[in-house]
């Protein structure tokens, strides 16, 4: 689509400027040396008044952004291609590969009650969330009902490195595994399954503000474009960090609760070895 732009920020790719404004790569780097020879900022800012490019030429296009899904999957992801990447209340609540695992043990989450039933027992977890983290519940409930929306890497030095360790298993596993004790819910779940790096596509819009820093308590509410065109001004800088600085440094991706990612948007899946081998990691 003509007026659809991709900005790859998993990468040093230029692309996304290049589509989004009608520029060559010689042009950026000819921003990067000016740049450099005045002792300027290279961000977003002084990108758009050095060609000379106003709000609305940014607000103009249909902006895409890449990210890094990191999922462990038991049946090579055949139950990921029919959901889609899901937000963890699907995630249990749909007939998936987790679902699967955590019935194996006599666990099943009711979202709507608000209740796990465990081996015939009812545990409440609809009790006020305080941020008591050393209660086990605790966990499940910011999980569950709070930060449960699907969380991504716009870019990251090695995925497999997070301290979540997710290319192992899910991080809610290891909640449900501190509050229930069960030694095998775990070491079950790495022996049978593989991990994968998908990379998928999709629209601004379906990533929330707190990817982009935007605290909505500042934001003019009386514009209508205010909080989009920040987004993009984000986006703008990011990928011209990518290209000056490298794509290593951490920052997540969060999408809008109720988005999920169809098998459509995926544009590759690597297994660690190529995921390494792609992306130049020792």
């Amino acid at each position: 689509m003509k007026n659809e732009v991709l900005y790859d920020l998993t990468t040093h790719d230029l692309g996304g400027l290049i589509a989004h404004f009608g520029l060559s790569e010689k042009d950026i780097f000819s921003f990067f040396y000016q740049s450099s020879l005045t002792g300027s900022k290279s961000d977003a800012k002084s990108f758009l008044q050095y060609f000379k490019i106003d709000s609305e030429k940014v607000l103009e296009k249909d902006i895409f952004l890449t990210s890094l899904h990191v999922t462990t999957s038991e049946d090579c992801l055949a139950s990921i291609k029919k959901w889609g990447i899901v937000n963890l209340q699907d995630a249990i609540t749909l007939d998936t590969s987790l679902k699967k695992h955590l019935l194996s043990y006599g666990l099943l989450f009711s979202i709507e009650e608000k209740a796990l039933f465990y081996k015939g027992k009812k545990i409440d977890i609809s009790q006020e969330y305080t941020a008591n983290l050393e209660n086990p519940i605790q966990w499940i409930i910011y999980k569950l009902f709070i930060d449960y929306s699907i969380t991504s890497f716009f870019s990251v030095e090695d995925a497999t490195e997070y301290l979540g360790k997710v290319h192992e298993r899910p991080e809610f596993l290891k909640n449900v595994f501190e509050l229930i004790d069960e030694p095998n819910l775990i070491d079950d779940w790495l022996f049978k399954t593989e991990c994968y790096i998908i990379k998928y596509r999709s629209n601004l819009e379906n990533f929330s503000e707190e990817s982009f820093n935007i605290d909505l308590r500042r934001v003019d509410f009386n514009s209508s474009n205010n909080i989009e065109l920040q987004k993009r001004l984000w986006v703008i800088n990011k990928a011209l960090e990518n290209q000056k600085y490298g794509y290593k440094e951490m920052f997540f991706s969060y999408m809008k609760e109720n988005i999920s990612i169809p098998y459509t948007d995926f544009i590759s899946v690597y297994n660690i070895a190529e995921y390494k081998e792609s992306y130049k990691i020792l």
